[in-house]
């Protein structure tokens, strides 16, 4: 089976607050459980240290595996919901 699972970083970059990213990554796993540790498996190796082209560096911190949802469409193809969540109040909407 095919699980979406959304996996939280936090970006450390000198000077500055620490800034979030999530990012959705695809694995092919037997449960739900399984999907989870390979997501933190991957996120804890997806950890690095960035250079940028202005010479300040940006770090990337596991966090942690905030969500594993398993995709309905057996076969993956352009089209395939990989992700949804339902809210009460839309998120990270600014006026």
């Amino acid at each position: 089976m095919w699980y979406s699972t959304a996996v939280l970083f936090r970006l450390e970059q000198m000077e500055s607050l620490p800034t979030y990213c999530e990012t959705l990554v695809l694995f092919n796993a037997d449960s739900d459980d399984e999907a989870y540790l390979l997501a933190e498996q991957w996120g804890k190796e997806y950890e690095d240290e960035i250079w940028e082209t202005n010479g300040n560096k940006t770090r990337w911190v596991y966090e942690q595996v905030l969500d594993v949802w398993e995709l309905f469409d057996e076969k993956i193809a352009s089209g395939t919901e990989v992700y949804s969540r339902v809210w009460a109040s839309p998120p990270f909407i600014e006026d």
